[in-house]
C-alpha cells in the first residue's frame, strides 16, 4: 500500500528509500558518459530483508530499474530516470 520512494543526498552521494517491501540504502555516482541526460549510476544498494506477502515483484522490478539507470533529467520539478534513452521512472519532489 505504500509507494516506492527515492531520497538522494548530493553531499555524500547516497540514495535511500522504500522499494515496495523493504528499505534500501546505497550510493550513486554522476560519472560516465550519457547522450540522453546527465549521467548517473546507482549501486551498490543494500536492503533490509523483511518477508512480505505482497510487494516482492514490484520491489525486484524497481531495484532492477535503479540498477539499469544510466542518466537522469530534471523536468518541471520532477526527477526522470532513464536507461538507454528510455524513461524508466519519474519522481515528484516532496
Amino acid at each position: 500500500g505504500k509507494p516506492v520512494d527515492l531520497h538522494m543526498n548530493a553531499e555524500d552521494s547516497t540514495a535511500t528509500g522504500f522499494s515496495g517491501c523493504n528499505r534500501y540504502t546505497g550510493s550513486f555516482s554522476n560519472k560516465g558518459p550519457s547522450t540522453h541526460g546527465t549521467p548517473i549510476k546507482f549501486g551498490p544498494l543494500a536492503g533490509t530483508m523483511m518477508a512480505c506477502a505482497e510487494g516482492g515483484d514490484l520491489e525486484q522490478a524497481y531495484l532492477q530499474v535503479l540498477a539499469d539507470t544510466d542518466a537522469y533529467r530534471l523536468q518541471g520539478g520532477e526527477l526522470v530516470l532513464m536507461s538507454g534513452g528510455d524513461v524508466v521512472a519519474t519522481f515528484k519532489r516532496r
